[in-house]
């Protein structure tokens, strides 16, 4: 992996949640980094739709969490707990950083997205496919990965069938079946049609998830 592909993965978030892994509980963190942290920490509490006197709160709690006091000095063995467990055991005020921190160790980790992105990528590039721009091939797994999460919508018809995860395994197992017997299906009128396509979904997108921010935001408001 080259320095450009470390950033592109080098999320803050998970330097957050290794921040608030009760393990460590925050002391390998340097202080410029946790400068950072309590700002990101801050960010994704507003952003969740909580307003200044919870964040300024949140800030508390992790400089208490920093600096070990209670409710934050419990002691947390690997061997038989968890870090989800161990902050769901945590009171403190309005519990604004457990919630944040049980939010973080609720996201499963797992690769299969990237697995099936790389396979994809796999017979979009094949033997008679060799010349493709990487701006090209990436817009092509855009619009590939695009129409296996809207899978529910476009193919209403048979949800009642299937549900969101087969539709995608069964549209996933006919793209490949496509690319195995077909190395032409992509000709450069299409690739350049459907990424335009591609364009005109991500701002519709775009603007729909704005919209839901602001109703949001009024609702809390």
């Amino acid at each position: 992996m080259d320095q450009d592909d470390y950033k592109e993965f080098n999320d803050p978030k998970y330097l957050l949640a290794f921040f608030l892994h009760p393990e460590w509980k925050g002391t390998l963190v340097t202080p410029s980094e946790f400068d950072n942290l309590i700002e990101l920490a801050g960010e994704l509490w507003k952003e969740w739709g909580h307003k200044r006197n919870s964040v300024t709160e949140l800030y508390s709690q992790i400089g208490k969490y920093r600096l070990g006091k209670k409710p934050y000095n419990r002691p947390y063995s690997s061997k038989y707990n968890t870090p989800l467990n161990w902050w769901l055991l945590i009171n403190d005020g309005k519990n604004q950083l457990s919630r944040l921190a049980i939010k973080l160790f609720s996201i499963t980790p797992h690769s299969a997205s990237c697995e099936r992105i790389f396979s994809s990528l796999g017979w979009f590039f094949g033997k008679r496919r060799q010349r493709l721009q990487l701006k090209t091939l990436q817009s092509m797994a855009k619009i590939h990965r695009y129409s296996l999460s809207h899978t529910k919508t476009s193919v209403g018809h048979i949800s009642g069938t299937y549900d969101e995860e087969e539709l995608r395994d069964l549209l996933f197992e006919i793209s490949n079946e496509i690319g195995d017997t077909d190395d032409d299906i992509f000709d450069e009128a299409t690739i350049n049609q459907n990424m335009a396509r591609a364009r005109e979904l991500e701002h519709l997108n775009n603007y729909e998830h704005e919209l839901e921010n602001d109703n949001l935001t009024i609702e809390r408001s």
